[in-house]
């Protein structure tokens, strides 16, 4: 993820100076490769590749932590200690439990703004529905099956149907998740399965089935009042039962980041939810989800071991 940001930086309309960051050379070598398939040898940016926090200035205008969220609270930490921050960028999810998420939320607080990546509503597609009902107001009843990573990806369902009437989740119900967690590719992190129900204040209500099907087959289901949209992700379209069509795409991370990181530099926000309201969102989902391991997982532990 964090060499599609760099990707994305490319196509930043002025020069920037960049600095990579990661412990891992390989990861490095990686990111720097990507960087050489999208730019040419004039580009106006500046690249550097560092191990560690080494090399750092001391004054950084945006920092893009991609990291995974084992760590997201130290490295937020250990930066916040050595360089000033003006502008944060976080990737999701943004802690494994509470007390790493109040934390970071502590350093945020007294080091810069920040800003939370699940863009679900950003995507042309999905912004164009949630452009379809501005005249027709109505909580929403809406259906996310196929989903991948269930417990990973859950958070951005959760921030699109809570951005579509300004709604907070109010309860997480956990009660239809398989019992058993698996094991991800990801060495000693882990997923579940099943459906994950989440009511909001609005009367809205989203259901998020994970399971192992192909997600290119996947059909969304939105309803608002008495209508009701059918999404393929794949094919960019959303069909309502009267013909109506809606389409767009679901943008890559290397389309979205320059505006954003444009829009932050220039006027000082973005179109991503800010770090105090994707805090509500977090922490909700990760007290339910921790609170179901510990119920039926053998080893009780106090963090979440998902990405």
């Amino acid at each position: 993820m964090g060499s599609r940001y760099l990707q994305g930086l490319s196509k930043v309309q002025f020069p920037l100076d960049i600095f990579v960051s990661d412990v891992s050379a390989e990861s490095l070598a990686q990111a720097e490769a990507r960087w050489n398939e999208v730019v040419s040898s004039n580009t106006s940016h500046k690249v550097d590749y560092v191990v560690g926090l080494l090399g750092l200035p001391d004054n950084i205008d945006i920092a893009i932590i991609a990291t995974l969220a084992d760590v997201r609270e130290k490295i937020v930490m250990q930066l916040s200690n050595q360089v000033k921050v003006r502008y944060w960028i976080l990737e999701k999810l943004l802690a494994q439990n509470v007390d790493d998420l109040l934390s970071i939320k502590d350093v945020i607080s007294q080091n810069g703004m920040a800003w939370v990546n699940t863009p679900m509503h950003i995507w042309s597609l999905y912004r164009n529905i949630r452009s379809h009902y501005d005249d027709k107001p109505g909580s929403v009843d809406a259906t996310f099956d196929k989903v991948n990573r269930l417990a990973c990806n859950a958070i951005h369902y959760i921030d699109y149907i809570s951005r579509w009437n300004k709604a907070l989740p109010v309860s997480v119900d956990t009660s239809n998740l398989f019992h058993q967690w698996e094991p991800t590719k990801r060495e000693g992190f882990y997923d579940v399965y099943g459906e994950l129900i989440i009511d909001f204040s609005d009367g809205s209500k989203l259901k998020i089935i994970g399971n192992n099907d192909d997600p290119n087959k996947r059909v969304n289901i939105i309803k608002v009042n008495k209508e009701e949209l059918h999404v393929s992700e794949s094919q960019g379209i959303a069909t309502a039962l009267d013909g109506i069509t809606i389409t767009g795409r679901c943008e890559f991370q290397s389309e979205l980041t320059a505006p954003l990181v444009e829009s932050i530099l220039q006027i000082q926000s973005c179109d991503l939810p800010t770090f105090t309201e994707s805090v509500i969102q977090h922490r909700m989902l990760l007290e339910s989800l921790l609170k179901h391991w510990n119920t039926y997982m053998p080893n009780k532990l106090e963090r979440l071991p998902i990405t």
